[in-house]
């Protein structure tokens, strides 16, 4: 797994993918992308856009946003990758695999950080941190939409089943 060939397609995916960046821009963060100075400079410039402006920037905002010519060359790169190449199953896998990766090592280098100092107080998260960093998934798909399908939701609280009864008139008044 080359990281900085990953961090590239990701860049390239955010832009010219509109699924794939639906899946990734609520997980974005600059510390995944450390491989290269320059990328995780693209990242914090597209994260910094977001806050200010209230949306995700095309190309042109960015590269006008961005101050750093290293940068802004890496990131025409990016752009410039073959994107045809790339199956978004495929690659959202892939991407899931390396975020799931960089956040596993980010927590370990936490960890012997934290071994290395005197105090050894603050390990007490990483255990819950590296769980996350296991279970790390794109799949937002788990939980109900009560917004998607008003009507089904509507129908299910007010129609009534038939229920069999107990016996005992307390608990088939709960039912």
């Amino acid at each position: 797994m080359n990281p900085v060939l990953y961090e590239k397609i990701i860049i390239k995916m955010l832009f010219k993918n509109l699924e794939v960046r639906d899946k990734i821009f609520p997980f974005l963060k600059a510390e995944i992308f450390d491989s290269d100075f320059s990328n995780q400079n693209i990242v914090k410039s597209i994260l910094a856009f977001s806050d200010k402006y209230d949306h995700f920037p095309n190309e042109t905002e960015l590269k006008t946003f961005i101050k750093d010519s290293d940068s802004i060359k890496c990131f025409n790169e990016c752009i410039q990758m073959n994107s045809e190449e790339f199956e978004t199953e495929f690659m959202m896998s892939e991407i899931e695999d390396y975020f799931k990766r960089k956040l596993l090592w980010n927590n370990a280098e936490k960890l012997i950080q934290t071994l290395k100092g005197s105090d050894i107080s603050p390990t007490g998260d990483i255990p819950n941190e590296i769980m996350e960093s296991l279970s790390f998934s794109f799949d937002t798909g788990i939980g109900l939409d009560f917004f998607e399908d008003p009507d089904r939701l509507f129908d299910s609280l007010s129609i009534t089943d038939k229920v069999v009864p107990s016996g005992i008139k307390a608990i088939d008044d709960l039912i």
